[in-house]
């Protein structure tokens, strides 16, 4: 497998089955014709690992693998797992990550997503983001992930969708209570 395959097949498998269950996660790394170019990121909440009946514990060979080390003040950008929660990003930070997920985006919906996600967007959420002047329930990370991947998304599917810049903080706020609401659904499950 070569890497633009390998960046595909993760693509589609982070935009079709997320979020996916610990077993489709390890079958889908390790099942891999090739791993040597293949890179999995995932963005999981912290149930996902600390609940041993339906997290990542209920998979041995994938949680032997990313099990957190133990825990210091320093943060290892390097590991395998990354709190983001504990990690403090820059505006152009933000403005990589969008860019990485418009890239993505853009391979697994086979479109060119920059005329309607365009580059003042990526950097007005960016620059919203790494301000600290937002009050939110969850991370600003998390939150501007999704975002970024739902704005994307709906400018997919919806010809009409806008993308205006001054609509951001309010599309922050939205972001973070629809977080809430899918928090509280998980919650009655």
């Amino acid at each position: 497998m070569n890497r633009t395959a390998a960046v595909c097949l993760i693509a589609f498998f982070s935009l079709v089955s997320f979020p996916a269950p610990a077993e489709e996660v390890g079958r889908a790394t390790f099942e891999l014709p090739s791993a040597q170019w293949a890179l999995l990121t995932t963005y999981d909440t912290p149930p996902m690992f600390s609940d041993r009946e339906r997290g990542m514990a209920t998979y041995p060979a994938l949680w032997s693998r990313i099990q957190p080390s133990q825990q210091s003040e320093f943060i290892n950008y390097r590991s395998t797992l990354i709190d983001l929660t504990r990690t403090p990003l820059s505006e152009e930070n933000y403005r990589m990550i969008g860019d990485c997920i418009r890239a993505i985006h853009d391979v697994g919906r086979g479109w060119d997503s920059r005329t309607r996600v365009t580059d003042e967007f990526i950097m007005g959420a960016a620059k919203i983001a790494a301000s600290g002047r937002l009050t939110l329930t969850y991370s600003t990370t998390r939150v501007f992930v999704k975002l970024v991947a739902e704005t994307l998304e709906l400018a997919n599917q919806y010809p009409d969708f806008e993308t205006s810049t001054p609509s951001l903080l309010s599309m922050f706020d939205k972001t973070d209570r629809q977080l809430a609401k899918d928090r509280e659904k998980a919650d009655d499950v």
